[in-house]
């Protein structure tokens, strides 16, 4: 589509050229009065050219947008995948890593706020109270009371 712009941009160019050096030898006014229309028509085609060209590349910039959420999609689908929703505690529902999928990660949890926005946000053990421990989540502040840890089934109070 460049090549076919660029050849036409050249044309008009040419066109421009050949309808000034008409006016400027100042032959009878029915053909400076022509040459003037087609200056006119110059202009217009110029700029519908590159109206054209700001649209192909506006679709350009759409389509690499559209490409790079469809991979930001698929990679989270991928990544996903790899957890399963559990109750850890009565009414308590964190993303739990299936181990099988990937034997190198170490047991963890994931928010399931975080995770329905499709963030990972692994649940951070801040301490202890009252017999449970208090999980985080870094990213929304979310705080959960739990006794028992990831890897072993929770004991509900």
């Amino acid at each position: 589509m460049y090549a076919e712009i660029a050849t036409a941009a050249a044309s008009i160019k040419t066109f421009a050229d050949l309808t000034s050096l008409i006016l400027k030898t100042k032959v009878d006014s029915a053909v400076t009065e022509k040459a003037i229309e087609s200056q006119s028509a110059i202009i217009s085609l110029q700029t519908a050219m590159l109206a054209l060209q700001s649209e192909h590349q506006s679709l350009l910039a759409e389509k690499a947008e559209l490409e790079r959420r469809l991979v930001n999609v698929q990679n989270w689908e991928a990544e996903a995948s790899k957890y399963s929703l559990q109750e850890i505690a009565p009414g308590v529902f964190v993303y739990v890593h299936d181990s099988q999928e990937d034997g190198a990660a170490p047991s963890h949890w994931l928010c399931s706020r975080c995770y329905n926005e499709r963030k990972k946000s692994i649940l951070q053990k801040t301490g202890r109270m009252g017999g449970a421990n208090i999980y985080l989540c870094l990213t929304c502040q979310n705080t959960l009371q739990i006794y028992g840890t990831p890897g072993e089934r929770p004991k509900s109070e």
